[in-house]
């Protein structure tokens, strides 16, 4: 999606990319503080919950690079007559 953003110069969409990434990360520390240490496989869960959350910052600094790149249209837009 945050390519997309990129691809479309939408600076909504990018604003959505960037929105559902502090979700990701928000869902990723409730998930992580629920597993039990003890568990067989908590570590190997918490390595893949880490990197979908890294994938997740990286999709949100593209969309903030879309929203940079777009936000004079959207003002100029709002302004208009």
């Amino acid at each position: 999606m945050a390519i997309l953003s990129l691809n479309k110069r939408d600076y909504v969409l990018a604003d959505n990319v960037a929105t559902n990434a502090c979700r990701i990360a928000e869902k990723e520390r409730e998930f992580t503080d629920s597993l039990e240490e003890s568990k067989k496989y908590s570590s190997v869960i918490k390595f893949v919950l880490e990197d979908i959350r890294r994938t997740a910052e990286y999709s949100s600094d593209i969309a903030e690079a879309v929203i940079n790149e777009t936000v004079q249209d959207v003002i100029s837009e709002n302004v208009s007559p």
